[in-house]
């Protein structure tokens, strides 16, 4: 996981879809990569949850299970933006059907 400042989402449109989560993951990093190549971010980071054990070991805290409703699979991403990036990580993110966990 990246730094305790990083933005934490989950993709609402593919809990407990497997083949969705797939799908959400490789259109996220499509998107991500060139912001973080602009420099735009430091990193960012997506994770398929497939397991409760996956949740434990990847997730510090609980908080998905009010916005999964216990659904598994699920995608959690982290993006950690620059500090002098004036771009809208929370649009983007809530376009692409993320909801923030961290606000």
């Amino acid at each position: 996981m990246l730094t305790q400042v990083a933005r934490e989402y989950i993709h609402s449109n593919s809990v407990g879809n497997l083949k969705l989560c797939k799908e959400a993951i490789q259109e996220t990093e499509e998107l991500l990569e060139p912001l973080y190549e602009e420099k735009n971010i430091l990193g960012y980071q997506l994770l398929l949850i497939e397991s409760s054990l996956d949740a434990e070991y990847h997730l510090l805290e609980g908080q998905f299970e009010a916005f999964t409703k216990g659904p598994l699979p699920f995608v959690c991403s982290f993006i950690q933006p620059t500090e002098n990036s004036d771009f809208d990580f929370d649009r983007l993110m809530k376009e692409l059907h993320y909801i923030r966990v961290n606000v």
